[in-house]
């Protein structure tokens, strides 16, 4: 897919030519966007403020959690609470966390263009500070030895794997708080590409960049491959691992009480306001969109969990040049896959026919570079895993995908022309007006 986007961007793509009919024009777009487009110095910086900020943010954020995490008592309930409390909002879509916040504080600082540039940062932080933050949960819980570095560690690990992508950004949140006032403080490299290809159906200087924000990725990433290598490597070391009966109880309580806090804290400030939810008010009804797009998240969350499973046991092979080299091409994909835009897999998926059918939702979503991840870190952690511990392990990847692909709005956006196929498209219709 890379490759053919190269090509995109040295040609003056035209749909009715088609790939091979459309002129070559060489750098031309590339010149274009550097000389002529004033506005790509702007949206380049604001990229990369964005990423610094969030880094430093969601840093800060998981480092305190986690120190808290870990001054609780092991296996205890208030632990749980709170990590679990602090994941929550990474399985609410973008639009709905978007909402909670623009109620409880108001439009004005969404639209005032100063304030947006630290607020967009924070909610991302806050919204994904839960992935380290139970991370170190996890993982002090598994392990006999107190390791009094662990927080530094995992906020550490995941703040550097997060700027390694300093071109990319929460593409999905930015365009849920995105409004005419903030353009010059919101507009992103992903926010450009989605206006100059899917809007304004410039193809080839979409493409062009896409690749200018792809090989930033990978500067970025081989910068930062060392320091991330040796992070990971401390941090999902093999060690003693505690194999002790799991109180379910104990876990089911906890998670319990986590979701009755979550619920109350999350429709607290819509209560405050009068406001009540009815699900009848959504035009085209939404029950039967929601039921099709979770089976789709189903299958393609059990497809991209197999293939982690498959993909996941090179990294525990006798050879080291076989884990090497499965790191160097698993980065490698993580970067490819990264973008949440890209034109040329819109044409692909637009010349296969799968517009507006779940083909296309499955297509774009059964691989996760995230998902092949987890499977390496538990079977590096454990080495000669048990058959049992394997399936749980799938199994929670299963659902955590499942939970991610269904809150994703991105790919229905892209591949849905009719709203009535997705759930969060119609509830961003009913919020919208």
């Amino acid at each position: 897919i890379f490759l053919n986007e190269i090509i995109l961007s040295l040609k003056s793509y035209k749909p009715v030519r088609g790939m091979s009919g459309s002129s070559w024009v060489g750098f031309s777009n590339f010149s274009n966007i550097f000389r002529s487009d004033l506005a790509f110095s702007r949206i380049l910086q604001n990229t990369i403020v964005f990423n610094l900020l969030f880094c430093i943010i969601v840093f800060l954020i998981a480092l305190i959690i986690g120190y808290i995490v870990l001054a609780l008592p092991k296996g205890g309930i208030l632990r749980g609470i709170l990590a679990i409390l602090c994941v929550f909002p990474l399985f609410l879509p973008a639009e709905v966390y978007a909402g909670w916040f623009i109620n409880l504080l108001g439009s004005g600082p969404f639209m005032n263009p100063s304030a947006i540039t630290f607020i967009h940062p924070l909610l991302s932080a806050i919204k994904y500070a839960g992935i380290p933050i139970m991370l170190i949960y996890i993982l002090d819980e598994i392990h006999e030895e107190k390791d009094p570095s662990l927080s530094l560690k995992v906020s550490g690990l995941f703040s550097i794997v997060s700027l390694a992508f300093i071109a990319n950004s929460c593409f999905s949140l930015t365009r849920a708080i995105y409004n005419p006032s903030t353009y010059e403080s919101l507009d992103m490299l992903d926010t450009y590409m989605y206006r100059k290809g899917f809007m304004q159906m410039d193809i080839s200087q979409n493409s062009a960049l896409g690749v200018i924000q792809t090989l930033i990725t990978l500067l970025s990433f081989a910068v930062l491959f060392i320091p991330v290598k040796h992070l990971f490597s401390r941090t999902f070391k093999k060690s003693k691992i505690k194999i002790k009966p799991e109180n379910i109880a104990k876990k089911s309580i906890s998670s319990i009480i986590a979701i009755v806090i979550f619920t109350i804290i999350y429709f607290l400030p819509y209560w405050a306001n009068g406001q009540s939810f009815d699900m009848n008010t959504a035009k085209p009804p939404i029950a039967s969109p929601i039921i099709y797009y979770l089976l789709l998240s189903l299958i393609s969350a059990l497809i991209a969990s197999a293939l982690a499973a498959i993909i996941g046991k090179s990294f525990i092979s006798s050879s080291k040049k076989v884990v090497i080299a499965a790191v160097v091409l698993l980065s490698l994909m993580t970067v490819l896959t990264a973008k949440p835009i890209n034109f040329y897999q819109y044409l692909m998926v637009r010349k296969m026919g799968f517009i507006n059918t779940g083909f296309a939702i499955i297509l774009v979503t059964c691989f996760s570079s995230a998902a092949v991840w987890a499977m390496a870190c538990i079977l590096r952690m454990e080495g000669d895993i048990s058959p049992k511990s394997h399936l749980t392990a799938l199994a929670g990847v299963f659902l955590i995908e499942s939970a991610l692909i269904y809150c994703n709005s991105t790919p229905p956006l892209i591949y849905f022309t009719n709203i009535k196929l997705s759930p969060l498209l119609i509830l961003k219709g009913v919020s919208s007006g």
